[in-house]
């Protein structure tokens, strides 16, 4: 049994780390859902995801494995956001 959860786990990773850009932006997006505003995570921002990645709390750690790894030399300069908002069953960065 534990052996088999770290072939998995293994493998997830291995896979993860091959993902282009556009595929994790589109994993991301997909990630971005909500009924209320309790259901989003600001995860931080991660160049070239964005000054704020936005997504579902039950998304949150399987986002973070994706964006973490993605090696990026760009810079952002980002307006602070001061809450996350569930608006129209999207989580949304509010700046003010």
């Amino acid at each position: 049994m534990i052996l088999g959860l770290f072939v998995v786990s293994c493998t997830y990773s291995r896979s993860t780390n091959n993902l282009t850009e556009e595929q994790i932006k589109a994993e991301i997006e997909k990630a971005n859902y909500c009924q209320k505003d309790s259901d989003c995570v600001n995860i931080g921002e991660k160049c070239p995801f964005g000054c704020a990645i936005i997504v579902n709390i039950n998304e949150e750690t399987r986002i973070k494995s994706l964006v973490e790894p993605y090696g990026s030399n760009c810079i952002y300069d980002c307006i602070e956001v001061k809450e996350v908002k569930c608006i129209s069953n999207k989580c949304t960065a509010i700046t003010s």
